[in-house]
């Protein structure tokens, strides 16, 4: 059954959040068919269905902010490692430009400290 699932859809089971709204689900299935429409509410919306929460996800949101980057940037490079990932990327003290460079890339640091997000 896994291997039948979208790849938004597998991302979203293995997240350990809350259920999301009717409309969100609907909104996340939508921009995942054509990432280029992602707003920066979308990303939040994305990082909260891969269990980004809290003081954690107002930290990311303000960190992205600052860089010089899309919504869409943002959407691809957390769909293809994930939205944890993606706040470790933020969180990691890296110059302006690395962080950009990663994001434009999807590449991921060698040496990125994890964090482990446990089912509740």
């Amino acid at each position: 059954m896994f291997a039948t699932l979208t790849r938004i859809q597998r991302r979203l089971v293995s997240s350990s959040t809350s259920p999301l709204s009717w409309s969100e689900d609907r909104r996340l299935r939508a921009v995942d068919q054509n990432p280029e429409s992602a707003t920066w509410d979308d990303v939040q919306l994305l990082l909260v269905a891969h269990g980004v929460a809290g003081e954690r996800l107002r930290h990311t949101l303000l960190a992205v902010e600052q860089l010089p980057v899309t919504p869409a940037v943002c959407w691809a490079w957390a769909m293809e490692h994930d939205g944890v990932s993606f706040a470790d990327l933020l969180a990691a003290g890296l110059p302006c430009y690395e962080l950009v460079e990663h994001l434009e890339l999807l590449s991921l640091p060698q040496d990125l400290p994890r964090t482990v997000v446990l089912a509740s």
